[in-house]
């Protein structure tokens, strides 16, 4: 009975999340292209850049994803935002991205609880699955997780920032707890943005 009433509450809060993420989602897509009219003579020439494709006129998921990691890319998108709106646009889309997440978590959770017989560990790995990282020092990671449909564990996490730590560890995980799919994805954004840096 148990699952019977867990998923009652995953499939209210699976509801209340897609909405949200869809109405941020809608928001930024439409936002992300909005000309003030205080930019009118400027405007004109962005308007006909957008018309000979030299910009594009719409916004998509992935071009919030290059924002999320690339702040810059807004303002080929729009030029017209001031600093302080280029930062609360980019806080939006860290919320959108941690939204997807969170959407992908309860649809693992409706899946695992509308079996016959409920896998009751998974289910409860995936309930006490939390960010212990933060999101926006690793937007690249979040947008991982987007694309990937998964959620980084604790002890991947944990894993991950002991090896980033110290230079040269040796670290060492059971078979299945994500070294190759998770792991060693993370390491790879971690020092291909921070050897630019």
């Amino acid at each position: 009975q148990q699952p019977v009433v867990l998923l009652s509450n995953i499939r209210q809060h699976q509801s209340v999340v897609k909405e949200l993420r869809g109405k941020l989602e809608s928001h930024l897509l439409t936002e992300i292209v909005y000309v003030p009219a205080s930019a009118e003579s400027a405007s004109t020439e962005f308007i006909l850049d957008t018309l000979t494709n030299n910009v594009p006129g719409s916004v998509t998921n992935s071009d919030l994803k290059r924002i999320a990691v690339d702040p810059d890319y807004l303002n080929s998108l729009n030029p017209f935002y001031s600093a302080d709106a280029l930062v609360a646009i980019h806080a939006d889309i860290v919320l959108w991205l941690k939204l997807c997440v969170l959407e992908d978590k309860l649809e693992r959770l409706e899946r695992l609880c509308s079996i016959e017989e409920p896998d009751t560990a998974a289910i409860i790995q995936d309930l006490l699955c939390v960010r212990h990282w933060d999101a926006g020092q690793h937007v690249d990671w979040l947008v991982f997780e987007v694309e990937g449909r998964l959620q980084i564990r604790p002890a991947q996490y944990t894993m991950a920032q002991t090896i980033i730590n110290r230079n040269g560890a040796i670290a060492q995980l059971n078979m299945g707890e994500g070294k190759t799919r998770v792991i060693l994805p993370m390491l790879i954004l971690y020092w291909g943005r921070h050897s630019r840096d």
